[in-house]
């Protein structure tokens, strides 16, 4: 599974990506942060199952040859780019993870710098019969879960 690679090098130390916020994650794991009924709807599903390992949890979507992956915690530096992406007042950075214009793509959130706990990042890989913008998914998707912090 394409995502599940990528979606393993989000385990590493992901460096600023923006500003301090007073935003703040939610205690718990990374399936904690999003329902799996609102990654279906966000990448326009019917359904979805999520499983956990480690810091990631894994979105298995009812489209058999897509996934999104929600990590938490610290993630790899080499992932990250220069371009900025702006989310419900918060800033991200893309994370690199296939060419541009793909059907991978991932966004990197640091809520708070001294905090692993406070870091994020969702990946997803979606066909293109599901859409034509796997960026705009995965920025609906860490804005929902920037949504849910306090």
């Amino acid at each position: 599974m394409v995502v599940a690679g990528v979606g393993a090098l989000l385990i590493g130390a992901l460096t600023a990506c923006g500003g301090e916020t007073a935003k703040r994650l939610p205690a718990g794991g990374p399936c904690d942060l999003l329902a799996t009924e609102a990654v279906a709807k966000a990448v326009g599903v019917p359904g979805a199952s999520a499983e956990v390992e480690g810091p990631q949890c894994f979105y298995d979507l009812d489209d058999i040859f897509s996934t999104v992956t929600v990590a938490r915690g610290d993630a790899i530096d080499a992932m990250l780019s220069d371009e900025s992406v702006e989310l419900a007042d918060v800033e991200g950075a893309r994370l690199n993870t296939g060419p541009p214009g793909g059907t991978d793509c991932g966004v990197g959130v640091v809520l708070a710098e001294e905090d692993p706990a406070q870091r994020f990042g969702v990946i997803a890989s979606l066909t293109p019969d599901l859409t034509d913008d796997p960026c705009g998914v995965v920025d609906q998707i860490a804005t929902q879960v920037v949504g849910i912090s306090e």
